[in-house]
């Protein structure tokens, strides 16, 4: 059996076997690269107006649907196993000590390069006096600067997870935030025909932000009654505030994905000029079907109907 590929996002060790590495694909960040992916608008379009060859003039997102392909079509266990694994896994193995050769004439062909070190070792020495004077040296700064802080820095995968720092369940409120504001408000505002009032339609946006963050206990604090509507108010005000945070940071991500990075907390790169005009059209036609899709995590999160459970009531002056 051929061994597994070594894959860095999930760990420093190769899996034993396909199932093995797919247990802890589930749960790792790659898992929630696939579902960042299946937010993207622009990689659904493509998806849906491709064969063989990427419909875009964007080189990166073409080069993410030559790698992924269509992740709508499928389950992530089959995505992972079929292709999925492929763009995530080591292209070259990790740098590794060598033995200088002592023939000078051998030594000479060897090229020093940055970020590497020669020493000379005197092999009288024990090992752990060997051992503490080589870890002095290395802990110079010097020499210490090439030293990544996150493994993943060093990775030579096709497509390689930011070494930033991010929890996993901050992803997840992200994702479910972004499906939530999705289905509450974007959809609705996409499918109206415009006949509810203004104030009225900013009334309900008002409502249902608040109730994803209730929902999602994003800030508890500000998910409680107050004793004076003024109070209320601000309460209502900040919550919103930290749900439209979450809300940015999300559209980030996606922003991100589509080109093949990820988890990246900063504004996307342009999209100005990915489609032409003949895409464009196509991207209309199936404008309609992009806002039928249900879009929530596939790993489960909290529907659309637990949102409109959530008690609001806005005071008035």
């Amino acid at each position: 059996m051929p061994r597994r590929p070594l894959i860095k996002a999930l760990g420093t060790q190769r899996s034993d076997d396909a199932q093995a590495e797919l247990e802890r694909a589930r749960t790792s960040v790659l898992r929630w690269w696939w579902e960042y992916l299946r937010l993207s608008r622009d990689y659904w379009m493509v998806c849906k107006t491709s064969r063989s060859l990427a419909q875009t003039r964007d080189d990166a997102l073409a080069r993410v649907f030559e790698a992924f392909g269509n992740v709508w079509d499928t389950d992530f266990d089959t995505w992972w196993l079929e292709r999925g694994y492929e763009g995530f896994a080591e292209l070259t193995g990790p740098p590794r000590v060598k033995e200088v050769p002592q023939s000078r004439m051998e030594r000479d062909r060897m090229a020093y390069r940055d970020g590497q070190l020669w020493l000379a070792l005197p092999l009288a020495l024990t090992r752990a006096t060997l051992m503490r004077q080589i870890g002095k040296i290395l802990d110079k700064e010097e020499h210490a600067r090439h030293r990544p802080e996150n493994r993943l820095a060093l990775s030579t995968a096709t497509f390689r997870v930011n070494p930033v720092r991010y929890r996993l369940h901050t992803l997840a409120t992200m994702h479910h935030v972004y499906c939530l504001h999705r289905a509450l408000i974007e959809k609705p505002k996409y499918l109206s025909d415009q006949g509810s009032h203004a104030a009225q339609a900013a009334y309900q946006h008002r409502a249902d932000v608040f109730r994803i963050g209730q929902l999602l206990g994003i800030s508890p604090v500000n998910a409680r009654a107050a004793r004076t509507q003024e109070e209320q108010r601000l309460r209502y005000n900040r919550m919103r505030a930290t749900v439209g945070r979450f809300l940015t940071r999300a559209r980030w991500l996606i922003a991100h994905v589509e080109v093949g990075q990820f988890p990246v907390f900063r504004a996307g790169p342009s999209t100005r000029f990915r489609f032409n005009e003949r895409q464009l059209e196509q991207h209309q036609a199936l404008e309609s079907e992009w806002w039928a899709l249900d879009l929530q995590a596939t790993l489960g999160g909290f529907c659309v109907d637990d949102a409109k459970r959530v008690h609001y009531n806005e005071y008035r002056s």
